[in-house]
């Protein structure tokens, strides 16, 4: 009989932390674990079922249940407790003791801040992790496997897959046919795909000349600690020059091309409203790291200039924010319908890629406003790999290279 208990209280604790693990896991790997909790959940229940028959009075039962709802409960808290070990990061691989002699040719590696391609606990429990630390974030352990549920949501919302990382890999394979001799790889902030994980693969694959081209308009905390865990690898003494292109905030190029986009969805331009979209960051952030904001509300600001030179009424291009920072996406949108806009045009326009955010959240704002119905809403695509983008990124790393030869 005590081992009947004993096999009460584990299967009890399995279905517990299944139930943390079907919430987190991959979606691939749900059925497994919701197989496991089934297993477990009814083994317990078998167990209960013995051990009322076998004492045929009801005090023993009632414990028995007690013990199945206090397993459960306790399988799901420790399975909870122990997610934040995802968040651990793996030690990269050292580099060999002697470089080769020949430089090789130079390696070019787009980076860009986003979600991984498609959901990963260990990514969403990093990203939880940064949170928490900049106190953004407290979850308790009873909250926090539907965090990653949601995550998790997110990504099914936009059919698995973040479209960010195959644009960004769109962008270096176009990059890379415009510049001779170079290898071109996308590469992330954070991850097994980290610029700092990238540049030392790239180093053991013979590079000893790199060149960062970073596809964003600002410095984000996140892009900031990835340079800075870079540069905490000291590459220029082992021989290795590393060379950063710099944000893209002041690109003239890309600045027309999305005034170009704006212009051709526009129809009247005395009826025709803009919103132009930035990221925003929280205040906690933004006391750490102002220049994200300063380098996002120039941009915005030249480019809502540049499209007023092209016959815009000044009252209709706004500027927006997509979190944190006001005003919203869904105020703007009301105020400029407000004001007579009968087609209101929607640009991410400080998102060099479509995110789970752009394809999400962006479109839920602009639902939102719920604008009356002779307005037209048009939500324009990030920059991709437009032809503006890959020859201002050809010029910075061209530029970035010549600098290394001299």
């Amino acid at each position: 009989m005590p081992l009947m208990w004993a096999s009460l209280m584990i299967g009890a604790v399995l279905a517990g932390a299944a139930v943390v693990a079907v919430m987190v896991a991959r979606p691939a790997l749900e059925p497994a674990f919701a197989l496991a909790g089934v297993l477990g959940m009814g083994g317990s229940t078998f167990c209960l079922f013995r051990i009322a028959i076998t004492y045929r009075t009801g005090e023993p039962a009632l414990w028995a249940f007690a013990f199945v709802l206090a397993g459960t409960a306790g399988g799901y808290a420790l399975a909870s407790t122990l997610l934040h070990a995802l968040a651990r990061h793996r030690p990269l691989s050292p580099l060999p003791s002697a470089l080769p002699d020949d430089p090789g040719a130079p390696a070019i590696l787009v980076v860009a801040c986003t979600e991984p391609e498609h959901y990963e606990p260990a990514a969403t429990a990093r990203m939880f992790e940064a949170l928490a630390s900049e106190g953004l974030l407290e979850a308790s352990i009873g909250f926090l496997p539907f965090l990653f549920f949601a995550q998790k949501t997110r990504y099914r919302a936009v059919g698995g897959i973040n479209p960010a990382y195959q644009q960004l890999t769109a962008v270096s394979e176009r990059l890379e046919k415009t510049i001779k001799r170079a290898r071109v790889s996308p590469v992330l902030c954070s991850g097994p795909h980290s610029l700092e994980a990238a540049v030392l693969q790239a180093v053991r694959e013979g590079h000893r000349t790199v060149v960062v081209a970073e596809l964003s308009v600002g410095e984000s905390l996140i892009l900031a600690g990835a340079k800075q865990a870079l540069s905490n690898l000291r590459m220029s003494e082992r021989g290795v020059s590393v060379t950063h292109t710099g944000v893209l905030w002041c690109s003239e190029r890309v600045i027309g091309m999305l005034a170009a986009r704006v212009m051709r969805s526009a129809t009247d331009v005395a009826t025709t409203g803009v919103v132009l979209v930035g990221h925003g960051q929280p205040d906690e952030i933004a006391s750490k790291n102002p220049q994200m904001d300063i380098d996002e509300t120039a941009f915005l600001s030249r480019l809502r200039m540049t499209l007023l030179d092209t016959g815009l009424q000044e009252a209709n291009v706004r500027v927006a924010w997509a979190d944190w920072g006001e005003p919203g996406v869904t105020t703007t949108v009301r105020h400029l319908v407000a004001l007579g806009c009968t087609r209101v045009i929607v640009e991410p326009a400080a998102f060099p890629l479509d995110t789970i955010g752009t394809r999400l959240d962006l479109e839920v704002a602009v639902r939102q406003a719920r604008v009356q119905e002779n307005a037209t809403m048009v939500t324009l695509p990030a920059w991709r790999d437009d032809p503006a983008v890959i020859e201002e990124l050809r010029s910075r790393v061209v530029d970035a290279l010549a600098e290394h030869s001299v």
